[in-house]
């Protein structure tokens, strides 16, 4: 019998009746761990743990360390070499693993799809949080239709976001091609057949595949490429994925859409749920969104929007960046979806892909843009408690001094622009894909008013009295790499060739209605600005399109016929009331909301003289 202090030494007193069963236990696992270890390091070397005792003791030891760590366990179950038993190797003889409390938290990824036990697998996937799936080995190591038997049978019970793929290729490069060139086929055939069987939906068998492909095994082992975006140095397609950059530090990312009124507007999401959901579904907006005013955050009489209804705000990835002015932040466009994969008939985004389709469709065209941004740089004055914004300096066009003065705020936004790699030339002659290209102009802005604390409005007339700046869009149209506007022949009398002068005919045509998207607002009107470079570029296709290009229309024509211009916001609403061709081409619903919301504006701005004064906060 030992005495009390001999107990010490083993157990603390309190633990000595309380305790004295699972201590005992651990006391005899790693005694006899510790005997199997002698008699494995007593053989010859090298030598392979195959002592029970010993290779339990790691796996818990290993377990916990894992959980310490926050880190997943890879555990090697189903089919392999010959010296496994493989009536062992069934995944379900984990489960005392999985019940145990000291391993709830601990991931384990089990390998090789389990095969030929899968359909044990998936259950335990869908019944236990930590359990996830990988099918690498099992493809391409099987015939092709156990390959495709032994996915189908993880995806029986497995949620999708716990299964993951990999080569499991080794030594030579073409085990990694083949691994990989093999999971997409068979993935390919197993999803197909779940589209057709009705489990999934088109879009949903595509967010399948970035999930088994990418996405899940990013989130499962906690890669650093999971948040952030690409060094935008590096020219991507338009399709492609954002991946991110060095730096892993995003809080926030802002999913940036522009509506109809021409303000900039976003919603916020924390880095980690955006790469996780947002990215491929988006967030939820209201129908009102598309609306509202410049004055009111609700939709103008006669939209037809309401608050009832939701859309869902869709990220363009290709259109991410970190903000030069935020930099733990990330800014995205957006496109306007009523169904996954369907464009909302009032998505801007969507009008301008519409028109030049056909452009493109019908007349083998592509028209390039650049857009030349005007902005005042002012400066805040409060006096008597009165908050005035006057001009930074009053020196004359060009000024030498008033770059001198200026001119580390103006470095400050360069900075700021390169960074979002944006080409500034005193005319910008970068061309950009049509959709790209206003995102850019939004981006543009956001810099001039962030990087110099709001100083820098973009509303055309902050003071009524001053001649005002302007959007200006520089147009070209290439057919086959070609400018076809130029021509050098005896025709082209003005070195302008025929469909360019077609094209310009088209803009003659309807120039009065041009100006309700060129000049949008009261304010605008008094000086022709474009607050929304999706819609200007898509009305400009539109005109150019229709009378011009598809009825060889002549600009010559014109002479006798050109009128004054509408000299307010509301000649122009009437103009564009009764452009049928405007609401064929862009879309009825677009077109009769942003009517409904310049005409709420005309009659705002008009009983209140005093409220343009508030605009400079918004543009």
């Amino acid at each position: 019998m030992l005495d009390l202090e001999s107990h010490k030494e083993l157990a603390p007193i309190v633990g000595k009746v309380l305790r004295i069963e699972w201590l005992a236990e651990t006391i005899i696992n790693d005694m006899d761990a510790e005997d199997a270890l002698r008699k494995e390091l007593s053989g010859q070397r090298p030598f392979r743990i195959t002592n029970k005792n010993l290779i339990d003791y790691l796996f818990t030891c290993s377990l916990e360390l894992a959980v310490s760590f926050n880190l997943p366990v890879q555990i090697h179950t189903g089919f392999g070499d010959k010296d496994l038993d493989l009536r062992k190797c069934n995944p379900l003889h984990l489960r005392a693993v999985l019940e145990d409390e000291r391993f709830a938290k601990c991931q384990l990824v089990l390998l090789h799809a389990s095969y030929p036990f899968s359909k044990e697998a998936s259950y335990l996937a869908s019944v236990y949080s930590q359990i996830y799936l990988d099918f690498g080995l099992a493809i391409p190591k099987l015939s092709v239709q156990g390959m495709t038997s032994s996915l189908k049978e993880l995806l029986e019970l497995a949620p999708i976001n716990k299964v993951m793929f990999s080569t499991d290729g080794y030594a030579f490069p073409e085990t990694y091609y083949l691994g990989a060139k093999r999971a997409r086929d068979v993935v390919y055939r197993v999803l197909s057949a779940a589209c057709e069987d009705g489990d999934l939906s088109i879009e949903e068998a595509m967010e399948s595949v970035e999930s088994i492909f990418r996405r899940n095994a990013l989130h499962l082992y906690k890669l650093n490429v999971a948040n952030g975006s690409i060094n935008q140095a590096t020219p991507i397609a338009d399709d492609s994925i954002c991946l991110s950059s060095v730096e892993q530090d995003v809080l926030f990312v802002r999913i940036v859409w522009n509506d109809a009124s021409g303000q900039h507007r976003c919603r916020v999401v924390p880095a980690g749920r955006f790469y996780e959901i947002t990215r491929n579904k988006g967030v939820g907006l209201t129908f009102a969104s598309m609306g509202m005013t410049s004055f009111c955050d609700g939709p103008a009489d006669g939209t037809n929007l309401t608050g009832v209804g939701e859309i869902r705000l869709v990220p363009d990835m290709s259109t991410l960046l970190r903000l030069p002015w935020s930099r733990r932040e990330e800014m995205v466009m957006a496109d306007m979806q009523i169904r996954p994969g369907e464009a909302w008939e009032y998505c801007p985004r969507n009008a301008l892909r519409k028109v030049t389709k056909v452009l493109l469709d019908e007349f083998n065209v592509r028209m390039k843009a650049g857009f030349e941004n005007e902005f005042y740089l002012r400066r805040k004055l409060v006096s008597d408690g009165h908050e005035q914004w006057i001009p930074y300096d009053n020196t004359n066009y060009c000024s030498t001094s008033a770059f001198d003065d200026a001119t580390s705020i103006l470095q400050e936004v360069y900075s700021s622009l390169k960074a979002s790699d944006i080409v500034v030339e005193q005319v910008c002659a970068v061309p950009f894909s049509q959709s790209k290209l206003p995102a850019q102009v939004l981006i543009s802005k956001n810099s001039f008013k962030n990087l110099i604390l709001s100083s820098t409005p973009t509303l055309s007339r902050p003071d009524l009295n001053d001649i005002g700046s302007g959007s200006h869009v520089h147009l070209s149209l290439w057919e086959n790499d070609q400018n076809v506007f130029m021509g050098s022949s005896e025709y082209n009398f003005y070195g302008m060739s025929k469909k360019g002068e077609q094209f310009l005919a088209g803009v003659y045509h309807h120039l009065p209605s041009i100006l309700s998207f060129t000049a949008p607002h009261p304010n605008s009107s008094m000086m022709f600005t474009g607050s929304h470079p999706y819609n200007l570029k898509s009305f400009i296709c539109c005109f150019r399109l229709t009378k011009g290009l598809k009825t060889k229309s002549n600009p010559a024509e014109y002479a006798s016929k050109l009128k004054r211009l509408p000299q307010s916001l509301q000649e122009a609403v009437e103009s564009i009331s009764a452009d049928k061709v405007l609401h064929e081409l862009i879309g009825d619903k677009l077109v009769t909301a942003a009517i409904a919301i310049r005409k709420a504006e005309i009659d705002h701005y008009a009983k209140n003289p005093g409220a343009f004064d508030d605009l400079i906060h918004r543009y």
